[in-house]
């Protein structure tokens, strides 16, 4: 576990914060956690909402909306140099586009279309912004605020099930 956080693209946890016992039974103090642990736990929470409601741009709006929060409270976007993962993930990205335009101007049943751009700035360049904001800002959350997320999210998915099955009595669903 220590090598694994010695790797320079895993953020260290505050050292000057004291960490106060989280979990009481199911309840989680909310006046404990980071607002960083708060977007990230509302996030995990939502998904099964995204799945009944689709999540389409969900990462490209995410990364959008970093990009523009921080040039409208900043001024500038603050973004440190991007980490080689950040890199070859952006470079994917711009080669999907690239290979797409590329194919669909040489074969004309592939045209390329306003879906083929936002695919994969949605499944690629979205989450790679995402990295970097999250590398630059050394953001840290607490693995015990992920676990309760999903454990959540566990009892939201049943919940969902048992009213599709025995409310809609909807059983191949």
């Amino acid at each position: 576990m220590s090598k694994w956080r010695s790797l320079p693209f895993v953020s260290q946890p505050p050292t000057s914060r004291s960490q106060p016992s989280l979990l009481h039974g199911i309840d989680l103090p909310w006046s404990h956690l980071t607002q960083a642990e708060k977007v990230t736990f509302l996030g995990i929470v939502l998904i099964p909402l995204w799945w009944l409601w689709g999540w389409s741009y969900l990462l490209a709006m995410l990364g959008l909306g970093l990009i523009a929060h921080d040039y409208l409270t900043h001024g500038k976007i603050k973004l440190k140099n991007p980490h080689p993962v950040v890199i070859f993930l952006l470079l994917h990205g711009l080669y999907g586009l690239i290979s797409k335009l590329f194919y669909g101007s040489f074969n004309p049943d592939a045209a390329f279309g306003v879906r083929d751009f936002t695919g994969t700035f949605n499944e690629i360049i979205g989450p790679a912004i995402v990295i970097w904001y999250i590398q630059s800002r050394r953001i840290w959350v607490r693995p015990q605020i992920i676990a309760w997320a999903f454990s959540v999210v566990v009892v939201l998915m049943l919940l969902f099930w048992v009213g599709i099955y025995f409310g809609l009595h909807e059983a191949p669903y």
